[in-house]
């Protein structure tokens, strides 16, 4: 177990969530929450924000933790454990930066509807937005460092804050017929456009008395908008679907669509999460679809700002569900494995943090179980992948696939017999050891054979029967 622990690279430690301080949200649970802490997320990274200079990654994700990331080698430099409770209570969902860095606000599954802002340097909560209207799907900020904008659960639209006064509300729109998931303020910062899986894109306008809308449009890409971007001139808005693999770009003043992305060949998932090179020459999209193998999931890169040729980045073993532009042409990318990655301007991998917890997606084929339900055999990775044994009775872990011998030599082990490493291979000593314990225990017969297992205890693993409900 220990050798596992190790090859896997994990820091195990428990830790406590505890309430800290009267700022935080309603009554924070009195008992102390225990939580597996192994450097890197163990769910889904819903969002990745960062600063306008590219310095840190910051990561929001359903396993209830905001992380902060160094961007030039992936360290992890901090972890918020923000109030938790039991369910979904707690689950991030949203985070962006301060584009100088300062601050950062994280949202999510909150009954109470809070948005959190935190100092980035100390890690303190700066202030507690309490009573938005809604879970936070989104958040974004402008490039100017005044405004921040929550986008809503349900119909409860958007929220726009004044980070220069306090982060005091200055407009919200409730006309929302479906939850949103994207919002992003155009590079002069004086317009947002916003998604809506009412199937609506909206335009707002700040006027000098505040946002106004602009306009709204509905396209044909999808009955579901998800992701939208501007791209650096603020001339377009690239918009991603949940319900589609269409990717679509539309004019930044008026929505009027320019042109569809050839996603020709792209037939499966969606491609909802979608980002602009920063110097707007490459578009970056990706989502639930797959590669050939159902498994890898990409993300494509269109080189002339869309209307070029496509390139396939192999990315994660899961949905892409977050596309950040960096400088110098580097895009990170968040996914559900939960995995962070950092490509360079041609696609290659800078860094890859994949979790440090099991994948056990399509372990169907290769998920055994003995009779007595003692042992058990499974893969640490996605289609068996990695494949590991447990025995149940001596609360041991064991790599590689498991075997009569293997289990007959993880028996003899422990019932004191010398036979070096447990291998699965009927070498010498275990024959050797074997012949020992039959002489000792008057068993007859010669070998690996039946008599030698059941005295052992060893029982066949074998598929679990899987019956479909009615």
């Amino acid at each position: 177990m220990v050798s596992m622990m190790r090859r896997q690279s994990a820091l195990l430690l428990l830790c406590l969530t505890l309430a800290v301080s009267a700022l935080w949200a309603g009554e924070p649970p009195d008992e102390p929450m225990l939580r597996l802490e192994t450097g890197r997320h163990t769910a889904a990274i819903w969002q990745i924000a960062s600063d306008v200079r590219g310095r840190w990654l910051a990561t929001a994700s359903d396993d209830k933790t905001l992380r902060l990331w160094d961007s030039t080698n992936g360290k992890l430099l901090y972890t918020w454990r923000l109030p938790i409770g039991s369910g979904h209570e707690g689950k991030l969902y949203a985070v962006a930066m301060d584009p100088g860095g300062a601050w950062l606000a994280v949202g999510g599954w909150y009954s109470d509807n809070s948005v959190y802002i935190l100092d980035r340097t100390s890690g303190r909560l700066r202030r507690r937005l309490d009573g938005i209207g809604g879970l936070t799907h989104h958040l974004c900020t402008s490039a100017d460092e005044r405004w921040l904008a929550a986008t809503l659960w349900g119909n409860n639209g958007i929220r726009i804050f004044d980070a220069k006064d306090n982060f005091r509300q200055i407009f919200s729109d409730n006309n929302y017929g479906d939850s949103s998931y994207g919002c992003a303020f155009s590079p002069d910062s004086q317009r947002i456009v916003t998604s809506s899986l009412d199937g609506l894109l909206r335009l707002y306008r700040f006027t000098g008395e505040g946002f106004k809308p602009i306009t709204q449009t509905s396209l044909a890409g999808g009955k579901q908008p998800s992701s939208v971007a501007f791209h650096p001139d603020g001339r377009h808005i690239a918009v991603g679907f949940k319900d589609t693999t269409a990717v679509q770009v539309v004019d930044g003043e008026n929505l009027g669509l320019r042109y569809t992305v050839d996603t020709v060949g792209i037939n499966n998932g969606n491609l909802e999460s979608v980002a602009w090179s920063d110097d707007g020459v490459r578009l970056f999209a990706g989502g639930r679809h797959g590669g050939s193998d159902g498994i890898v999931r990409p993300v494509l890169s269109w080189s002339n700002s869309g209307r070029g040729s496509r390139r396939v980045w192999p990315a994660a073993n899961n949905s892409v569900m977050s596309l950040k532009s960096l400088p110098n042409g580097k895009l990170a990318v968040g996914a559900a494995d939960p995995a962070l990655l950092l490509f360079d301007r041609q696609g290659n991998k800078l860094f890859d943090l994949r979790p440090r917890i099991a994948d056990l997606r399509n372990q169907y084929k290769h998920f055994r179980i003995s009779s007595d339900g003692q042992q058990l055999a499974f893969g640490l990775k996605a289609l068996g992948k990695e494949p590991v044994w447990f025995d149940l009775k001596n609360r041991r872990l064991r790599q590689g696939k498991v075997s009569a011998t293997a289990q007959i030599q993880t028996r003899l082990t422990d019932l004191g017999y010398s036979l070096g490493a447990i291998d699965g291979k009927s070498g010498p000593k275990t024959r050797a050891a074997a012949a020992a314990y039959r002489l000792d225990n008057g068993i007859s017969g010669k070998g690996s054979d039946r008599r030698l297992q059941q005295s052992l205890g060893i029982t066949q693993l074998s598929s679990p029967r899987i019956h479909a409900p009615a």
